[in-house]
């Protein structure tokens, strides 16, 4: 069994480091605010429970049968399959972005074969759904 090691230089490492401080400050400052923001609707919000409070509030209108509601699902399957399938944008731009310094970098197979194994993975999954009646509207 052969093992496979790949070293970076300390002034690679370091740039690759530098490079995620941004995000990192980012991600920190949202993590920050959220459990702030949250602490001081805890800490300042009303305390007060009464029946009246856990009743549920239609608009002023009085509550008309029960909370178990029917709906239609297929607006929210269509919704959820459509950020599935808009998110590949997300994930192909980067990859176009970067292809012409794949290219250079002698890795085109890789780039290729990269991109095929993502793009026949959404197409199994546009095939599953299409095979299981989700594009119908009826």
């Amino acid at each position: 069994m052969r093992v496979i090691y790949i070293w970076f230089d300390a002034g690679e490492a370091a740039f690759m480091a530098e490079q995620f401080v941004p995000l990192l400050l980012v991600i920190s400052l949202a993590l920050i605010f959220a459990l702030l923001f949250l602490g001081l609707s805890y800490w300042l919000g009303p305390k007060k429970e009464s029946k009246l409070k856990k009743t549920v509030y239609e608009c002023g209108i009085p509550v008309r049968g029960g909370i178990e509601v029917r709906f239609f699902i297929r607006f929210f399957l269509v919704a959820l399959l459509f950020l599935l399938f808009d998110l590949e944008a997300v994930f192909i731009y980067p990859w176009a972005v970067m292809y012409q310094s794949m290219l250079d970098g002698g890795r085109m197979i890789f780039a290729l074969s990269e991109m095929g194994v993502f793009v026949g993975i959404l197409v199994v999954g546009l095939v599953y759904v299409w095979k299981k009646g989700a594009l119908e509207w009826q």
